[in-house]
């Protein structure tokens, strides 16, 4: 940007002293041509989008080469002396390029930005599809905890013969060593008595193989339960 006000100076410095004639005609042309350059280069930094700014420094370096155009018109007209294209030369050279690098910098940055928005939008969709597999466990869960299902707490099921029901019944509870453990799922009659299916929960809990399981009543309306428990005889445990 101050080369371009430095070139617009020197060539307004060098116009001012024409004759009226190549004022009018190369004069008003080459000092319009070079103040557009830093016009054009100041209002595209002022804009607020990346294609906006690329737009108008390339209206500038379009304004650049326009000014040379007209360098080379007064030089060839005699307007110009050796000595003023020595000092105009260097800027015009000096300038030229770094436009060039100033507009593909805009292009990168355009890009980075660009890049940063594509990861942006790619972690706010990835934080949706989080949120929606997170929605589906807790409601996968909820449904399962309704139904009366633990996860990591399976159970295990075994039938035992008995020679008459004796007030038991589905939901009737199993004890084991005095603590609850399990329930009655089902009671089915067989040829030698009353086959009582019992789940125990959790599937980790391991008891002897000849464990006594009787049926029993107590509490004062004579409340049916199922207690298991170890003979004084040491056993081998159930695997």
């Amino acid at each position: 940007y101050k080369l371009s006000e430095k070139l617009a100076d020197e060539i307004w410095n060098i116009v001012i002293k024409w004759d009226a004639l190549a004022k009018d005609t190369v004069g008003k042309q080459i000092i319009r041509a070079a103040d557009s350059i830093g016009a054009n280069i100041a209002e595209g930094d002022g804009r607020g989008s990346y294609q906006d700014h690329r737009r108008f420094i390339k209206i500038a370096r379009g304004s650049l080469y326009e000014t040379k155009h007209w360098l080379r018109r007064a030089y060839t007209r005699q307007l110009l002396t050796t000595t003023q294209v020595e000092t105009l030369k260097p800027i015009i050279d000096e300038l030229s390029p770094r436009l060039n690098a100033y507009l593909k910098s805009i292009g990168n940055t355009s890009e980075i930005a660009k890049g940063g928005n594509m990861r942006s939008r790619t972690v706010r969709e990835g934080s949706v599809g989080f949120l929606i597999l997170v929605g589906i466990g807790l409601f996968g869960g909820l449904v399962l905890w309704l139904q009366g299902v633990q996860l990591g707490n399976r159970s295990y099921k075994f039938a035992v013969e008995f020679a008459s029901a004796q007030g038991m019944q589905i939901g009737t509870p199993v004890r084991y060593r005095g603590v609850a453990v399990g329930k009655i799922t089902a009671i089915k009659a067989s040829a030698n008595g009353v086959e009582v299916t019992m789940e125990i929960a959790p599937g980790t809990l391991v008891m002897p193989r000849d464990v006594a399981i009787e049926a029993n009543k107590s509490g004062l309306i004579g409340e049916s339960s199922i207690d298991i428990t170890i003979p004084l005889v040491p056993t081998v445990p159930l695997r």
